[in-house]
């Protein structure tokens, strides 16, 4: 009978943990696409966003979920529709739902999930400094191939438009290595000084 009520009481308390687990991380999902809301939304440089360090986070801590990589596509999606109806309305034609720029982001962020997934198997400084480096080289790389793609009116549709695009967009490169540190270093910093122990005992998946 103690035997019993004992199992009984471990099944309850487990259940009660995975659904505190469960919250936690949709707590801290909700967080990662506020940060990327307001930081958007506030007065920033260009290109100096916190997307990528909510992406990063989100696929060391939370890639068991396999949608980590919706907390920047999420945000960027609902500060658009701020920025594109409000802010920037007379540019556009009507409401607008989805922008060419947030689609080709959008390509970029699901790339850098993707490869993050991999990288952050274990997790270290060296690895989340690499990762930092190469999503901002994706992400430039992507994003710029979108802008020449979608604009034969700017670039024309060969090497040389091509290139004439990935120029026009390195004044804005240095602001996004800069953005995606601060970032990066702001959402894994605090979690470090939160839970320590995710960084020496390895990669801590909620």
């Amino acid at each position: 009978m103690a035997d019993s009520e004992s199992q009984i009481s471990n099944c309850y308390i487990c259940c009660m943990s995975q659904k505190t687990v469960k919250r936690s991380w949709i707590y801290a999902l909700l967080a990662g696409i506020g940060v990327i809301v307001i930081g958007r939304w506030l007065p920033h440089p260009p290109n100096f966003t916190p997307m990528l360090g909510a992406l990063l986070f989100s696929a060391a801590f939370f890639k068991k979920y396999k949608l980590h990589f919706l907390v920047p596509i999420v945000g960027l999606w609902i500060s658009d529709l701020f920025l594109n109806n409000l802010v920037f309305s007379q540019y556009f034609e009507g409401f607008i739902w989805f922008s060419q720029p947030f689609l080709y982001s959008t390509a970029a962020f699901v790339v850098i999930a993707l490869i993050a997934s991999v990288v952050f198997r274990r997790l270290d400084l060296g690895r989340i400094a690499g990762m930092t480096i190469i999503g901002t080289a994706l992400f430039f790389l992507i994003t710029n191939f979108g802008a020449w793609l979608s604009s034969p009116h700017l670039y024309p549709r060969d090497l040389m438009g091509l290139g004439s695009a990935y120029i026009a967009g390195l004044p804005f490169l240095l602001n996004s290595l800069l953005g995606d540190i601060f970032y990066v270093t702001g959402f894994f910093g605090v979690y470090y000084l939160i839970n320590r122990k995710a960084f020496t005992v390895g990669l801590v998946s909620v």
